[in-house]
């Protein structure tokens, strides 16, 4: 057999050494077993070394997850239809993989996250999820501290989980919990587990932890549709890996949004990693202020992280309620492979940073960015006024930005809106310190010369382009 090597990008970006012949035989895999009652896709059968792994299907998605510590094949079938093309996202982690026979065959890893499209089918893409190996990394299911949930089991009935300081929250791979986790003035909690979390018909966030010091979420896959799926509110010491959200179409709005993937509002000394977020609304989100809940923001990060927002909202986003300081906030190496655009436009982009509020935001930076499909603005950057709530009471007045770095940033497609920067006034609420370097517009560098004709807008600002 010709090897059709899959090759993934490590945590700097750079691609990891492609696979030898049959390294993938040593390997050892896991596949959940899910309760029989539990109904696989009719679209999608995929086997990982040869052995058949369940995919769980979605009003939108198919979701296929598994554990493995080395190099695996995975061979996917569509059962509807002969395959004619393939996409593999996202694009830019250089994945190689062969259609041949009547299969796509691919090489995964460890943490790999990835999005198949076959036929050019968007709207039922398969999403395969690779987690590390939950053997030996298991808590004691009998330790009081621990709510454990094991395989072949589905849990919940959609009844809101709740927890205590010093507990952790177990989901096995295998294990279905329906409904949502709130907590509210915790310390040193986890989420973990490599099983499904289903928010579908939760009738809160599927994820609400606030004013919480110590929290840890970890290879959780959460399936979810109406409300934001994650919402972390003034909580401190923050690490967020391996976790994927996979929201469809809420049911409340006319276009399916707010349904946020990942929102951190008010956070501090935080870390969001390996993660992916597929929505209709904002995929990985900051704000500092909302309802009645707000704090500033210090030290947040973001890395190797996967955003497909459908419909509307933008990739990776700072703002919109932002009536709090937002300070040191860096996007590293991060990968938005859809951002949605609709009529009319609405500053929705791959990045986007957008004041709404009276707080002050300082030193946000992205680096290493590759955004495949947008379908807006690629860069939506502005001090403005909306009618987005602000929180309680809050009399709106302009805020301030001073100090973004926006380097080695590559779209593969031009932006049909291209990019736009805009301050509120031409003195103190205007854009500072807007620094853009090494961005590439569908394999043409941006410069000064020839930033009109790539579609950069700039009022009240001050952008360098260097």
């Amino acid at each position: 057999m010709v090897l059709a090597a899959l090759v993934g990008c490590g945590e700097n970006g750079t691609p990891t050494p492609e696979p030898t012949p049959n390294e993938w035989d040593n390997t050892k895999v896991e596949c959940y077993e899910y309760a029989r009652t539990v109904i696989p896709s009719a679209f999608y059968h995929v086997e990982v070394n040869g052995k058949g792994v369940t995919t769980l299907p979605t009003t939108e998605a198919h979701v296929c997850v598994f554990g493995c510590d080395g190099v695996v094949e995975v061979e996917i079938f569509d059962l509807r239809q002969n395959i004619e093309s393939v996409v593999v996202r996202p694009i830019s982690k250089n994945y190689t993989y062969s259609n041949e026979g009547g299969s796509v065959k691919l090489y995964l890893r460890p943490y790999d996250r990835v999005d198949v499209e076959i036929n050019g089918d968007e709207i039922n893409p398969l999403f395969i999820f690779v987690n590390p190996l939950e053997e030996g990394n298991r808590p004691d299911e009998n330790d009081p501290n621990v709510k454990y949930f094991k395989a072949g089991g589905v849990y919940g009935d959609h009844i809101t989980q709740t927890l205590k300081s010093g507990q952790t929250l177990y989901i096995e791979g295998g294990a279905i919990l329906q409904g949502g986790i709130i907590s509210e003035g915790l310390t040193d909690v986890k989420i973990a587990g490599c099983g499904i979390l289903d928010g579908r018909e939760t009738s809160t966030q599927a994820i609400k932890i606030g004013r919480t010091k110590g929290l840890t979420i970890e290879n959780v896959t959460v399936l979810n549709r109406d409300k934001w799926t994650t919402y972390l509110w003034e909580c401190e010491d923050v690490l967020v890996d391996n976790y994927k959200v996979v929201a469809v179409a809420t049911t409340h709005h006319q276009y399916g949004a707010e349904n946020d993937g990942c929102n951190l509002l008010g956070c501090k000394n935080a870390v969001v990693s390996r993660s992916f977020s597929y929505c209709h609304d904002d995929a990985f989100c900051i704000k500092a202020q909302k309802w009645l809940v707000g704090a500033e923001v210090d030290n947040v990060e973001f890395r190797d992280c996967i955003a497909w927002n459908v419909g509307g909202g933008s990739s990776f986003q700072v703002g919109a309620e932002l009536n709090k300081n937002v300070n040191d906030v860096r996007f590293r190496n991060v990968y938005a492979i859809r951002t949605a655009g609709r009529t009319p436009s609405l500053r929705r982009g791959s990045l986007s940073l957008q004041n709404c509020a009276g707080g002050k935001v300082t030193n946000i930076s992205y680096d290493g960015v590759w955004a495949e499909d947008p379908r807006e603005y690629g860069i939506y950057m502005g001090i403005l006024k909306t009618s987005y709530e602000i929180g309680q009471g809050v009399e709106w007045t302009p805020g301030e930005v001073d100090g973004v770095s926006v380097k080695n940033v590559n779209f593969l497609v031009k932006p049909p809106y291209g990019f736009h920067f805009e301050g509120y006034d031409v003195d103190v609420h205007r854009l500072k310190n807007i620094t853009l370097e090494n961005i590439t517009i569908a394999g043409e560098k941006l410069t000064r010369s020839n930033a009109s004709q790539m579609g950069v807008v700039i009022k009240n600002a001050d952008v360098e382009i260097k």
